[in-house]
This record gives structure tokens, C-alpha cells and sequence, in this order.
């Protein structure tokens, strides 16, 4: 199973292999999208970003994972590859020193659920997900306030 992590587009419009590079001294990683293909087709990818948190601080050395997105192409689910891209990002991470990856699942996605019980993953009930639409954006970027109340 190949593995890419897109860097840019090269003059034909393909993507070119690269290892991510730390942004110097900010301390967080560019985001990376880890690839499977057949030479052919896209069967699955992976949109996985490193980064530290400043809000649940851990050690100076420990860092986390998060996945935005999984996606494995239909006609190949149930055959081991979403196994083998999970266990490749979980190497990742843990060469990156992480000591967590975390990442969001659609409350109805019942299938996806079951597959990350499958690989012993914990649903963590305490956290909610939020989203801004562009409207949500661009009023808030919008407001005129001369403070902000939480």
C-alpha cells in the first residue's frame, strides 16, 4: 500500500511525496494527507495534522494527532486497508512522540463507529463538536465590538 503526504503540485498537476517539516519554532506541524493508491485510483486517505496543545498541556516533548478526515474508497472497504491507514497514522504519531490522536465521527456513521471500537478506541463523551458556516464567519469577523463578553 503506497503512502503519500502531498507537499505541492508538480507541472503535470501531480502530487510529490515529502516528510512534513516542523514550522521553525512555532512548535506545530503542517497539516499532511497520507495517501493510498494503486498507481490508478485513490483508495483511502487520511487529512492528519500534529500539533501541541496549549489548552490540555502535557510534557514539553509529548504532542497530539488529530485525524480530520478518513476515507476509504467504497469498493475497497472490509478489506484491511482502513486497519492498515489507522495503524500506519498510529506509527506516525507515535515517532512524532504524540500521546494522543484524536478525531470526530458522524453520530449516524453507526459502520465507523463500530470499526474504531474495533481497533480499541475510546468515544469520549465529555467533548462536543462545533462548527461555523461562512455566514457564522463572516458575521462574527463582522461584529463591531469594543469588547467581547464570553
Amino acid at each position: 500500500m503506497p503512502l503519500l503526504r502531498p507537499r505541492q503540485h508538480s507541472q503535470q498537476g501531480r502530487r510529490q511525496a515529502t516528510p512534513d517539516r516542523q514550522s521553525a519554532g512555532s512548535g506545530f506541524c503542517h497539516p499532511s494527507c497520507v495517501v493510498s493508491d494503486n498507481g490508478i485510483v485513490v483508495r483511502s486517505f487520511a487529512a492528519i495534522s500534529v500539533f501541541h496543545s496549549l489548552a490540555d498541556p502535557m510534557s514539553q516533548t509529548e504532542t497530539q494527532l488529530f485525524m480530520k478526515e478518513l476515507y476509504i474508497r467504497s469498493s475497497c472497504r472490509s478489506c484491511g486497508l482502513g486497519k492498515a491507514l489507522m495503524k500506519w497514522i498510529a506509527s506516525y504519531a507515535l515517532s512524532k512522540g504524540c500521546a494522543r490522536m484524536d478525531w470526530t465521527v458522524n453520530s449516524s456513521n453507526h459502520a465507523a463507529q463500530d470499526f474504531y471500537h474495533s481497533l480499541a478506541a475510546a468515544h469520549v463523551a465529555d467533548r462536543w463538536h462545533y462548527r461555523m458556516t461562512t455566514e457564522g464567519l463572516s458575521n462574527l469577523a463582522s461584529r463591531n465590538e469594543s469588547r467581547f463578553h464570553d
